[in-house]
């Protein structure tokens, strides 16, 4: 087991405005986005620290995105469909609310929103108008409401009624180009392929739902098809077909594999896919269709009653469940790339893939009990699993029981047990992102309090961790043990001593901040070069700080209910909201002459020597993981006995 951090406590507090004084000031870049005295809706995007101010000026409406103000309007509309009404006190709303007058990509680069001109309505995409039309025939489109985007954000797309005589039906338009209408009460859906080159939709061009026919970039495809879905690879559309024979699976419109088929799925990369068919009994026999699974066009022998597939990362690997609920089969397979494992019950989480597709990780039972299956081991544990991890990169995976009526408890990474002896973990569990690290927290068996931090195996008595929480938010699910950068070099978490009452910030076993009760959830750049963390000094009082050194002093708690208050870009600039005085601000942070290592070296230097001492630190005992068992559940003829693999929560 690898042990490379050595925990560190500090006896007292040194600020770190003082060590760092002599290092370069970020350069700060600021923009208003809006005024907080008069009112007004701010939306913020759920990543990137995207802001909109939805405000007024005389009895027009506007829209101003990230310190850019958009044309006026009689009206803004919601996304849900009612009227945007200006509030008299300024309110902040999330990306995707129904009330919020805007609606943000995923990666907040793209916004579109919906605005009333007279009788007409106009739809705005990145700041352009798209498209118009009369207000009355605007409908819904989607979960999103009037408008949705593509997931990249680079299309927008919605629904207009058409009445033709006593006929209602809707049209999909994409960027403002009309398609045909399609008759029914709910408007066609697209789907999109991955570089968002190319979009397909099914729709009845009759009131009477016959001839339901396949859309491909807003024109007729030429043949029949439901449910279509891209390969990852943008190479195959698939879709499912109903046509007297000619039913079953077609791959650009030609059949790939006949039969009667309820679900599609595709691979995350690559070309592969999966299909859920019914499986007809023996012609002369009596008996119900069966659910049976079909990889890439072929049948599954051993998986009958499949309720549902998940493929690797890498596309290249499939795990299915099916459930057998009568006959002397009965019970549990998990199917792994076509080699059926039996089980007496699986759990009903999802399996989870290890990052480089090797590992398949779930939690099941045998007639020996309950089990952690991994790969073709099975580890028999008791008590309850409150917890299973992989890591972001690799093949590392880890998993938490705890039997509270014995007092049993463990933590396992990998094949090894990495619970010290006498404790207890208290947290969840975390990887580094390359996975080469961990941490968790821990008590005293019997004692209901934290009182100790582990990180790569080592145990930290005399350090009472803490928890940091979100960016300006009290999300107890963002809540974390520790912090890893990107390389695993670094960790940063939360602590405190006997000597000082109050929780510091530690970095790699250094106090870099001490003394403050309000350390709010710290962030590595992506290269791993800056580290940046904010502090609630006084009421309404952010500080941000980035390598040590003061970015940024304004009020972040007006935003504090939205997670993505600060973000990084893709060069490890940090980007904060937060209000100043009578606005709010748009703030960008671009470290000049700091990073961590400087951080820590002057941390180093600023402390005196005496006061700064390696923390106690107690090793895992010599508890072995118990060895995998062989699953005797009886197999079918030719079935693998031995265990199955899957993923983790």
């Amino acid at each position: 087991m690898k042990t490379s951090l050595r925990l560190a406590l500090a006896c007292s507090a040194i600020l770190p405005t003082f060590v760092l004084g002599a290092l370069a000031a970020p350069r700060i870049e600021e923009k208003i986005i809006g005024p907080i005295d008069q009112g007004g809706a701010f939306v913020v995007s759920l990543r990137g620290a995207h802001v909109a101010y939805a405000g007024v000026k005389g009895a027009r409406f506007y829209l101003n995105v990230d310190g850019a103000a958009g044309p006026e309007f009689d009206e803004l509309l919601k996304i849900s469909g009612s009227g945007y009404v200006h509030p008299q006190r300024a309110g902040v709303w999330r990306s995707g609310w129904g009330d919020a007058p805007v609606l943000f990509s995923a990666d907040g680069s793209h916004y579109a929103y919906v605005a009333r001109a007279g009788k007409e309505f106009v739809v705005i995409h990145d700041g352009k108008e798209v498209g118009r039309g009369p207000r009355l025939d605007l409908g819904q489109v989607g979960p999103a409401g009037l408008i949705d985007l593509t997931p990249s954000g680079k299309h927008v797309y919605w629904c207009e009624k058409v009445s033709d005589g006593g006929n209602v039906g809707n049209r999909l338009v994409v960027d403002g180009k009309r398609g045909p209408v399609a008759y029914g009460l709910v408007c066609p859906h697209p789907v999109f392929n991955h570089d968002e080159s190319h979009f397909a939709y099914a729709f009845a061009p009759a009131a009477n739902y016959a001839n339901v026919t396949l859309i491909i970039d807003g024109k007729d495809a030429g043949y029949r098809g439901q449910e279509p879905a891209y390969t990852a690879d943008d190479s195959t559309l698939l879709t499912i077909s109903n046509t007297e024979g000619k039913a079953g699976v077609l791959a650009n419109g030609k059949l790939t594999y006949p039969g009667s088929v309820t679900t599609l799925f595709t691979a995350p990369v690559g070309s592969r896919w999966a299909a859920i068919a019914q499986k007809l009994p023996p012609a002369g026999a009596f008996g119900v269709s069966t659910p049976i699974l079909v990889i890439d066009g072929k049948e599954v022998p051993g998986s009958e009653n499949v309720q549902s597939v998940w493929f690797s990362p890498n596309g290249r690997r499939y795990a299915a469940v099916c459930r057998n609920l009568s006959g002397p089969n009965r019970g549990f397979v998990m199917v792994v790339d076509s080699t059926p494992y039996r089980f007496a019950a699986i759990d009903s989480q999802p399996p989870y893939w290890t990052a480089d597709s090797s590992k398949l990780i779930f939690t099941g039972a045998t007639d020996r009990g309950t089990v952690v299956a991994v790969g073709e081991d099975l580890f028999p544990y008791q008590g309850a699993l409150s917890g299973l991890s992989v890591s972001d990169e690799g093949s590392h995976y880890a998993w938490v029981t705890a039997d509270n009526r014995r007092r049993s408890y463990a933590v396992v990474v990998g094949e090894d047990s990495v619970l010290p002896a006498g404790v207890y973990p208290t947290s969840k569990f975390v990887f580094s992102p390359d996975g080469s690290r961990y941490a968790y927290h821990t008590g005293l068996v019997g004692r209901s309090e934290t009182s100790a931090i582990v990180i790569d195996g080592n145990l930290s008595r005399g350090l009472v961790p803490g928890n940091f929480r979100a960016w300006m938010t009290d999300q107890l699910s963002a809540w974390v043990p520790a912090v890893f950068s990107a390389n695993g070099k670094h960790a940063a978490y939360l602590g405190r001593t006997a000597a000082s009452p109050k929780f510091s910030i530690y970095l790699d076993g250094r106090v870099v901040y001490p003394e403050t009760n309000t350390a709010v959830f710290p962030t590595f750049s992506p290269d791993s070069h800056h580290f940046y963390w904010a502090v609630q000094d006084e009421p309404g009082m952010t500080t941000l700080f980035v390598d040590g050194q003061t970015a940024v002093r304004a009020n972040g708690a007006f935003f504090r209910e939205n997670p993505a208050t600060f973000d990084l870009d893709a060069s490890g600039a940090g980007v904060f909201l937060a209000a100043d005085g009578a606005v709010a601000k748009r703030y960008r942070i671009t470290p000049v002459d700091s990073n961590v290592d400087q951080l820590l070296a002057a941390s180093n230097e600023g402390a005196p020597r005496a006061a700064v001492a390696a923390a106690p630190s107690v090793p895992p005992p010599a508890v072995a993981v118990p060895p995998p068992v062989v699953n005797t559940t009886a197999p079918r003829a030719g079935t693998p006995i031995a265990s199955a693999p899957s993923t983790a929560a």
